[in-house]
């Protein structure tokens, strides 16, 4: 039923993620020449938010949130969106959020505040990317099963966000790292096929952007990331962002793109996203996910052994987390 590396996928998508998290995370939010000239630096574990007490490793609330999830799955053995909004309510009530979104911000402490789960999302018109950057263990735990990968994916993402288009980055994501971690081919068809067929259930003009990154796959780069990060913009600009901004839609282009283009090789992956500035963190996270579900973690680097959420959730932990939830699903 399983492939022989399949578990080694689902370890290589969570440490992917928090790798790729900790490596933007010094640079989140820096100038696009800044992210350009620093990402080597940042890849090789060389730059850290001191600023802000934390050394290289820590990631944000992408992965933090990603954890709350498959935490969930692995404890309730399946999707429970009351459980995983309760345990997101625990990263900011005990005040462990690091680098928190506005409109994730505004749920949970609405949620904290008595508000159902299902009625505290941003409104229609908030297309943050907060739901894309903590959706790929939902791709893990239901890779066999595409209504139920659907349905945990949208639910969960409208714990924060209710646009559409959030939500439809959020079940495109689920599913590119469902096909990858069963081995699937790192081709455009192969993985932005599925994923606009899933995101056109909720928002046909993003499934179409989707499918038509296939065919910027062969621009030059320059050309290339000018098109994703300005695609999708309907209310007159990127908010003051430079490179790719945490709008969902060139959020979840970008990272597809990154990953498609530097398929063999999870460094330069998140090397060139990170080269492509704004929310990198963001960016590197997801496009991490999908490189480490695809590679494994034993294509990822040593450095991978640095992540660290303050001393918890750390390398280790993900592991084992990773093993918990193959586990399950591989029984």
């Amino acid at each position: 039923m399983t492939s022989p590396d399949m578990q080694d996928r689902f370890r290589g998508c969570l440490i992917g993620q928090a790798l790729g998290d900790a490596c933007g995370f010094p640079l989140e939010g820096m100038p696009v020449k800044r992210c350009r000239e620093q990402a080597g630096k940042a890849v090789a574990g060389k730059l850290e938010r001191s600023e802000a007490g934390f050394a290289f490793g820590q990631y944000t609330d992408d992965t933090q949130m990603a954890v709350a999830i498959a935490r969930s799955l692995a404890e309730k053995q399946s999707a429970d969106p009351a459980d995983v909004a309760r345990r997101f309510a625990e990263l900011w009530s005990e005040g462990r959020i690091v680098g928190q979104g506005l409109a994730c911000r505004t749920a949970v402490l609405s949620i904290i505040d008595g508000t159902p789960w299902d009625q505290a999302g941003a409104a229609e018109g908030r297309a943050g990317n907060g739901t894309a950057m903590r959706t790929a263990p939902l791709g893990l735990f239901f890779h066999q099963d595409t209504e139920a990968l659907f349905a945990a994916a949208d639910e969960i993402a409208r714990i924060t966000h209710r646009d559409m288009r959030s939500r439809a980055g959020a079940v495109a994501i689920s599913q590119a790292v469902a096909q990858l971690v069963q081995g699937g081919e790192p081709s455009a068809p192969a993985v932005l096929e599925p994923a606009a067929a899933m995101a056109s259930r909720l928002h046909q003009e993003f499934a179409d952007w989707i499918l038509q990154l296939g065919n910027h796959l062969d621009d030059p780069e320059e050309e290339a990331v000018k098109w994703f990060t300005t695609v999708g913009f309907t209310d007159g600009g990127t908010d003051g962002w430079e490179g790719i901004t945490p709008y969902v839609i060139p959020t979840v282009l970008g990272s597809l793109y990154a990953f498609l283009k530097h398929p063999k090789e999870y460094t330069s992956a998140i090397r060139f996203v990170i080269a492509c500035g704004g929310d990198v963190d963001t960016t590197a996270a997801i496009t991490g996910a999908l490189s480490g579900s695809h590679l494994g973690l034993t294509a990822l680097p040593d450095l991978a052994k640095k992540v660290t959420d303050r001393g918890r959730n750390n390398y280790d932990d993900l592991v084992a987390l990773a093993d918990q939830l193959f586990e399950i699903v591989a029984n």
